[in-house]
């Protein structure tokens, strides 16, 4: 087999000049190719107005992430652009430009976008800082129960009817078609056996849309009424109430817990199932 012959000092030297040059060439034809093919989508009408704005700006439309956040696209850009005079497209994606860097919340203590003690993920960098939440705000908690002293106006203690009608099977939704109960001492009054409270939680991730099941299931058919397995009406052999819903507050939801408690140890206390 014969071996190849040995490239001369000159050619090496021709080559090691030619090929770098020769790969700058062949880098700026391709960003060339490139920046046409990019500009092609960009229709006639709209390209005066493209090509007045910043290189910041250019970039700020050509991003599609950006873009989704106001429902808009590359395409609905450019003929928005093609409507206005130069001054005002820029204008206009400036505007753009400073509502995305307005949403970036900045903590008051001048504490910049991405500096939180949040770890990550919940705080990427540069996207959101942490907001601190104002526990005096009268809203903080909004399980506040309504004092008592407002029932003495209204009513007497016990169970409420909803029903307008005899033997109603419709109308407002409660659990079972149950009256309902708003403080311990209407399940006192009405000689409650079994009452039923919802939970409204919807703290998983993703939409699950779990907080609106107790609302769900107040307005299933077949919740009251003749069992045919057990074969009894439950509604007629014990006295049921809806006991309403525990107040969830999705902003400290630590506090859900206490207010189960209460609700839930409430109904232990006078011997309610």
């Amino acid at each position: 087999m014969s071996r190849p012959k040995p490239i001369s000092k000159l050619r090496r030297s021709i080559v090691s000049r030619t090929l770098p040059a020769l790969i700058v060439s062949c880098s700026g034809l391709l960003a060339s190719i490139n920046l046409n093919a990019a500009e092609v989508d960009i229709p006639d009408s709209a390209r005066e107005q493209v090509n007045a704005l910043t290189g910041t700006q250019r970039d700020f439309i050509s991003d599609e992430t950006q873009l989704r956040r106001f429902n808009l696209t590359p395409e609905k850009v450019y003929t928005d652009l093609s409507q206005r005079n130069p001054e005002s497209a820029r204008n206009y994606v400036e505007a753009l430009i400073a509502l995305v860097d307005e949403a970036r919340y900045q903590g008051s203590s001048g504490q910049q976008s991405g500096d939180s003690d949040i770890p990550e993920p919940l705080n990427p960098p540069g996207q959101m800082a942490s907001i601190p939440l104002n526990t005096e705000a009268g809203t903080f908690n909004r399980g506040i129960l309504r004092p008592p002293i407002f029932d003495e106006r209204e009513r007497a203690p016990g169970l409420i009817n909803l029903d307008r009608y005899m033997n109603q099977t419709d109308g407002i939704p409660t659990f079972a078609d149950a009256p309902i109960a708003v403080r311990q001492r209407d399940l006192v009054a009405g000689d409650a056996e079994v009452a039923f409270v919802g939970a409204p939680v919807g703290l998983s991730s993703g939409w699950r849309d779990s907080q609106h099941a107790p609302k769900v299931l107040r307005g299933m058919y077949g919740m009251g009424g003749y069992d045919t397995y057990a074969g009894i009406n439950p509604s007629v052999e014990m006295t049921i109430a809806d006991y309403g819903d525990v107040s969830i507050d999705d902003m400290a939801p630590e506090l859900n817990n206490e207010h189960v408690r209460m609700m839930v140890g409430g109904m232990a206390e006078v011997g309610v199932v």
